[in-house]
């Protein structure tokens, strides 16, 4: 898959969740956040936001999180590809 050219367009800050938030759906908000050891991948109800997250992917630091939150349709994919280990997932 070719990530397009204008991908982190959209991206923003979000000092509330200390996250990066990558896409936002009307019911799901993606966002990367990073941690000591590595980043994780958020996925939260909008509803909930940013109070606590609903499901979250750890990555190996360097990118690998952003681009799987690029990549990923949460719509249509249940989880996104290349993770670590899963943190929680409370779907």
């Amino acid at each position: 898959m070719k990530i397009p050219d204008n991908a982190l367009d959209d991206v923003r800050w979000d000092d509330a969740m200390e996250s990066w938030v990558v896409k936002e759906t009307p019911e799901w908000i993606v966002s990367v956040t990073p941690m000591i050891f590595n980043d994780r991948l958020l996925f939260t109800r909008r509803e909930e936001y940013p109070h606590c997250w609903t499901a979250g992917w750890c990555y190996d630091k360097g990118g690998a999180a952003m681009l799987a939150a690029i990549a990923w349709d949460p719509d249509t994919e249940r989880d996104p590809v290349g993770f670590e280990k899963v943190a929680g997932d409370a779907r």
